[in-house]
């Protein structure tokens, strides 16, 4: 059991210290059994699954957990990869009614969503499993990505080699269910760990999209009027102009009027200096995601024209066997592992032979 000592001042807050130590006097202890702990043997900025810092890295966090949270990349890949590569292959939709093309199209929609959502988060919930200050954990971290990816590629290549045939000659509904089974299984898998992963703790903040529109809003309500030195914040003045940037969209500046002696808009709150360059930021971004969009665009076409081509070729092996016109895009997941394949046997090689990569 753990045994905190500090202040404990009127408001029953507990003040801390960096000399505090945490005396453990189970043996059977989560934190590591007998032996005192202070505040800088935990890890920064994460807790366990009961919010308590982070001891013993051996028990949270690390390869343990990570493990866990891969195969949630693999099912994903073998989903996504599996459906969409084949969906303008297939006639069976042109015999379906309104209402069950309706009911498909909102299931790709929501697929869309949650493969959105789980390509973003997994892999920073992965990354928070490594301790970027410890210099072991850094380089199993980076190891993690390595593993990451190559888990994306085999959960194509897979789904493109099996799920795509098995959609050709066994049935839609079987190469619907297939999917929806790897993804249980891969999320039964990564619950039964919850009590190993390690859960980043950030700082009570507003959202940031609550604050960059808060900035327009302020902007657009401030547009007739004239942002003058006396009727900006006094941070404001000082910061203004001592930045890269600072000269760029001004618009935005007016959100900046102080309009507290307003009795009309008492109630309005008065944006910052680093709210208003949040959202100049935001504003600069758009470029970036229009050229995105653009590339997106363009690789989406990849995927159909590698299917139509396909289409014309003789792939038959055999009297009986037809590869899928889908199964050709596996040549793309073939020559990736083939490099990580080319590029460990380079590495071992260059151990083994006591020769600097580097040099």
């Amino acid at each position: 059991m753990a045994i905190l000592s500090g202040v404990v001042d009127g408001n029953n807050d507990h003040e801390l210290d960096e000399s505090l130590l945490i005396t453990t006097c189970n043996s059977s202890s989560d934190h590591g059994g007998d032996r005192n702990l202070s505040s800088s043997d935990a890890v920064e900025g994460v807790v366990d699954y009961r919010g308590e810092r982070v001891y013993d890295r051996s028990k949270y966090g690390g390869w343990k957990s990570a493990y866990s949270i891969i195969p949630i990349d693999i099912a994903d890949s073998f989903t996504y990869w599996g459906i969409s590569s084949n969906l303008g292959n297939s006639s069976v939709f042109s015999s379906l009614t309104s209402y069950q093309l309706g009911f498909f199209f909102c299931s790709l929609y929501i697929m869309a969503i949650g493969r959105a959502g789980c390509n973003s988060c997994a892999q920073a919930f992965g990354d928070d499993q490594f301790d970027g200050k410890d210099s072991g954990e850094c380089k199993s971290k980076s190891s993690f990505f390595n593993w990451w990816f190559l888990g994306l590629i085999l959960g194509s290549g897979i789904s493109h080699l099996t799920l795509n045939y098995i959609q050709d000659n066994m049935g839609w509904g079987l190469g619907f269910g297939i999917p929806c089974t790897v993804v249980v299984v891969a999320i039964v898998i990564f619950l039964l760990q919850t009590k190993t992963y390690r859960y980043s703790v950030s700082e009570k903040k507003q959202n940031p999209l609550v604050r960059i529109t808060r900035v327009f809003i302020a902007a657009a309500k401030n547009w007739r009027k004239t942002a003058s030195l006396g009727s900006l914040q006094e941070d404001t003045v000082k910061l203004h102009g001592t930045h890269l940037g600072a000269n760029q969209f001004k618009f935005l500046d007016k959100a900046l009027i102080d309009v507290s002696n307003d009795s009309s808009r008492k109630y309005d709150i008065t944006c910052t200096a680093d709210q208003v360059e949040e959202a100049k930021a935001a504003v600069r971004l758009v470029p970036v995601w229009v050229v995105c969009i653009i590339y997106g665009i363009v690789s989406a076409q990849s995927t159909t024209f590698c299917i139509k081509q396909g289409n014309t070729m003789n792939r038959n092996i055999g009297r009986d066997f037809e590869i899928p016109s889908a199964s050709m895009r596996i040549f793309s997941s073939v020559a990736v592992v083939f490099s990580y394949f080319t590029t460990a046997c380079l590495f071992l090689w260059l151990e083994l032979s006591q020769v600097n990569p580097v040099a």
